[in-house]
């Protein structure tokens, strides 16, 4: 779809009473977007919780036995599912709008089923071996969404703003998000890192994985990773400031100073650069003035996976 189209609809869709327009919203996503049916596999959130895993380990921290906490839910609970699968106890999964559905959660178990050798050799393939009975547990599970969050030790919070939670002091091993800071609000954003100064222990570690790319990019290929770059921020706030499509637009130095303001340092970077959007930069794709100061590199870079720990 052309991203401006989508654009407008999202705009429109944000400008409903919130009564209305969260299950507007998810009609057209599950008429026409990502939740259609039979679009639900969970092997990407899957393979995200097999790769964080797989780098925790390169980093010296076991996840066997310990407790998480997701920022960003979503409409299912397949990465926290993931994570069970992996070893974890206990995962605590938070959202600040409740989004989570019971029925596209049955829907990716289902997928969870007939997928299962693609999901079992993607494991392999990370060098990752999930517990085989908790395997057995969910190709045969038949309850429902809360019988599943607690045989699981999944904690579902929502709404719920993860800078003032409800958990201990240190009660945290793993502060995780997956593509979610970069539609956070920069001081939000500070409040969240500060606040798992507190719930995260001392021995913890924080894995965030951020895609500061245009995500109109994602469906529009006619775009770059950074057509976004060329708004003005009042500009973008008319095109996508909306609860559906907002974005920082931070870029991964942004992202990076913010931890490191916030009291901690860096385990594990790995930076991921867009050569076709490096190539625009090159050839005169011209930024806003407010991304001027950044070189071609750090405008192209389009995703960045960290584990950090407090200093």
């Amino acid at each position: 779809m052309n991203w401006r189209i989508k654009a407008r609809i999202q705009q429109a869709a944000a400008l409903l009473p919130e009564s209305l327009s969260l299950p507007f919203y998810y009609g057209l996503q599950r008429t026409f977007g990502g939740l259609r049916k039979g679009t639900l596999s969970p092997i990407m959130h899957l393979d995200k919780a097999a790769e964080v895993a797989s780098l925790l380990e390169r980093c010296g921290f076991d996840l066997q036995g310990k407790t998480a906490l997701e920022i960003g839910t979503g409409r299912t609970v397949n990465f926290p599912l993931g994570l069970w699968l992996m070893g974890a106890d206990r995962i605590i999964t938070v959202d600040l709008n409740p989004y989570l559905v019971g029925s596209l959660v049955m829907e990716s178990l289902a997928c969870f089923r007939s997928q299962y050798a693609e999901i079992m050799n993607l494991f392999h393939s990370r060098e990752i071996i999930p517990r085989q009975d908790r395997v057995d547990f969910l190709l045969n599970f038949k309850g429902d969404l809360e019988e599943l969050l607690r045989e699981t030790g999944i904690e579902y919070l929502a709404p719920a703003d993860a800078s003032q939670i409800s958990i201990g002091d240190g009660d945290i091993d793993v502060h995780i998000s997956m593509d979610v800071l970069e539609h956070i609000p920069e001081v939000c954003m500070k409040n969240i890192l500060n606040e798992a100064k507190r719930v995260v222990n001392r021995s913890g570690v924080l894995v965030h994985f951020i895609d500061p790319s245009d995500h109109f990019s994602h469906s529009d290929r006619r775009i770059t990773a950074i057509n976004f770059l060329e708004f003005s921020d009042e500009q973008w706030k008319e095109i996508a400031g909306n609860r559906f499509m907002y974005h920082n637009r931070l870029r991964v130095a942004d992202f990076e100073q913010i931890f490191l303001n916030s009291g901690y340092r860096f385990i594990h970077k790995e930076k991921t650069v867009d050569h076709v959007a490096l190539d625009a930069l090159i050839r005169g794709f011209s930024v806003h003035s407010a991304f001027k100061d950044y070189s071609l590199e750090e405008l192209a870079t389009t995703y960045v996976k960290t584990v950090a720990a407090p200093v």
